[in-house]
């Protein structure tokens, strides 16, 4: 069940960093469109900026699951430091749950404001408001679920934020020679 969920939560994360990096790559061109085209060709295309701040909504947002996947989350230190090490398995995982919960909570609340927002449309794309008031309730759900996923996988062991660069002594010794 651990190696499922393990892998269940790397092929999410795989497919998230994907979207977030052509949504990223989307608004990237957007901007830059949207600057020759104040100061350079002078068009007036007025969709830029409706377009820049959505995909910047989502890319964002999106992005918090693949912290959690990773662990790189804001974790007050101080406190779990304080605790003896034989508790701070208990406090991880009450951590856990209280995160899995508070994200589930405002997934189901932000889902149903959006479902509010139906009728009511954007007003340069005439896209359906509920639209981008659906990243906090599709960004929060999926960020629930990587830290459902893992939390099976790692329960009953220290969790360990994954670094994506490796920061030790050996690494930088051979760098600078």
């Amino acid at each position: 069940m651990r190696r499922f969920c393990g892998q269940a939560s790397r092929v999410i994360d795989i497919a998230l960093n994907r979207i977030i990096i052509l949504m990223f790559s989307i608004l990237l061109l957007d901007v830059w469109f949207a600057v020759l085209d104040r100061y350079i060709f002078k068009w007036q295309v007025i969709w830029t900026e409706e377009a820049a701040r959505y995909l910047m909504v989502w890319t964002m947002l999106l992005a918090i699951a693949t912290a959690m996947y990773r662990r790189q989350h804001v974790f007050i230190s101080f406190i779990y430091e304080k605790v003896p090490e034989k508790q701070r398995l208990v406090l991880a995982a009450l951590i856990d749950i209280l995160s899995i919960s508070v994200f589930l909570a405002i997934a189901v609340l932000s889902i149903s404001f959006s479902m509010k927002a139906l009728g009511t449309r954007t007003s340069i794309f005439g896209m359906p408001l509920a639209v981008p008031h659906a990243a906090v309730g599709v960004s929060f759900l999926l960020t629930a679920v990587q830290l459902s996923l893992m939390f099976i996988r790692d329960f009953g062991k220290l969790p360990v934020p994954e670094l994506e660069v490796d920061v030790s002594n050996k690494t930088s010794q051979g760098a600078d020679q």
